[in-house]
């Protein structure tokens, strides 16, 4: 999950707000990945509703401004 460690940086690209949402997005991409492929699996058994809770709480970090 994102550390909070910068990736890279853009020399002379405008920090907007926009920026750092799509910056946040990009970070939290594997994790969303992995949870979205383990929601799939599971989709229709029990644990399907664990799973959708948690792809829920990485979009919500994903998304935080």
């Amino acid at each position: 999950m994102n550390d909070g460690r910068q990736v890279a940086l853009i020399p002379d690209a405008a920090m907007s707000e926009e920026s750092q949402a799509n910056a946040r997005l990009i970070a939290q991409a594997p994790a969303m990945h992995r949870a979205a492929v383990k929601l799939m699996c599971v989709w229709g058994t029990d644990d399907a509703q664990e799973a959708m809770e948690e792809l829920s709480e990485i979009l919500s970090k994903a998304v935080k401004t």
